[in-house]
């Protein structure tokens, strides 16, 4: 088994968003504006080329331009590509690819067409790919999405524990149903595996409680409100810092209750249009908003932005 160097992987991820002009064309200063918008707002990394990505609608051509993009800020936040491809052929290039821009590792989902594949067949299609990363950089640490709501598959701990076995760089999994229950079983059977969460509505209690580091979608808009929560979390346990730290989460849920009365591609595009970045658009199947939910929406992002800013303002200076 590899060490595990779990510092590089704590910390506040971000699930991140692809920008697209009302053509479908990919905004690419957009997108290296957004990368410097979440590093300033204190984010360790960023997960790109997931379905918050809209990845489905990228083309292959779309996705390797995106990751040599980012590569360009090599030496900024960690990157680690989702691999979301049901292709073996495209998702061995696409690691192939990943590797030359200088990832700091890749996060591979379930083929997510035929969701009655029996695990066996999974395992194999792993196999096949883990074996192809070996060829490029045997120690690129791999990350394996568990409970996601697109393929549907589940994949066990004896999976899990066969994979590890097999393939040393396996790193950890990230969670698209974690719980406190769901963290520690994982961490009696798997110690040297490095945990990630995704339930934005936990981030408190699973941070508390040994998870390495949150993936994040409205951090995409709102970066300083989740990594100021994070912060707060992981400094000096006290009464004050907990009490700080519960309003922030309280502050994450109202910002998803806003949000889900939306399209949350579109409203997370919206809300970053109402801090200076370009307008944006969605590709279909995906809605774009109305003008009368921009209106509302306009809004609700200003009381938001508004409230965080005061958070952030008493925070400072305490």
């Amino acid at each position: 088994m590899l060490p595990r160097n779990r510092d590089q992987y704590k910390g506040i991820w971000v699930k991140t968003l692809t920008p697209f002009d009302y053509e479908g064309d990919i905004l690419k200063n957009t997108l290296l504006k957004h990368y410097e918008f979440l590093q300033e707002g204190g984010i360790s990394g960023i997960i790109p080329l997931t379905p918050i990505g809209e990845a489905p609608s990228l083309t292959f051509d779309e996705k390797v331009l995106i990751l040599r993009k980012y590569g360009e800020k090599a030496m900024g936040m960690r990157i680690i590509p989702a691999i979301f491809e049901n292709s073996l052929n495209d998702a061995k290039y696409f690691v192939k690819v990943a590797i030359s821009a200088g990832v700091d590792g890749i996060l591979v989902y379930p083929p997510h067409f035929y969701s009655y594949i029996k695990q066996k067949k999974i395992y194999e299609y792993y196999k096949e790919l883990f074996k192809e990363t070996q060829k490029y950089e045997p120690k690129i640490p791999i990350f394996i999405a568990i409970n996601d709501p697109y393929s549907k598959i589940p994949l066990s701990d004896l999976f899990l524990e066969k994979l590890a076995r097999k393939f040393e760089n396996i790193y950890g999994v990230l969670d698209y149903e974690a719980t406190f229950n769901s963290i520690k079983q994982f961490q009696e059977k798997f110690p040297n595996l490095v945990y990630f969460s995704v339930n934005e509505e936990e981030h408190l209690n699973l941070l508390q409680n040994g998870v390495e580091g949150i993936v994040s979608i409205i951090g995409n808009a709102f970066p300083h409100l989740v990594s100021t929560l994070y912060r707060l979390i992981k400094k000096k346990q006290s009464e004050e810092n907990m009490e700080q730290a519960i309003l922030f989460q309280q502050q994450i849920k109202m910002i998803q209750e806003t949000l889900q009365n939306y399209p949350i591609h579109s409203a997370l595009k919206y809300a970053l249009y109402q801090q200076q970045f370009p307008a944006m658009n969605v590709r279909l199947p995906l809605d774009s908003l109305k003008e009368s939910q921009k209106t509302v929406l306009k809004d609700g992002i200003k009381g938001i932005l508004g409230r965080i800013s005061a958070f952030q303002a008493k925070n400072s200076c305490e």
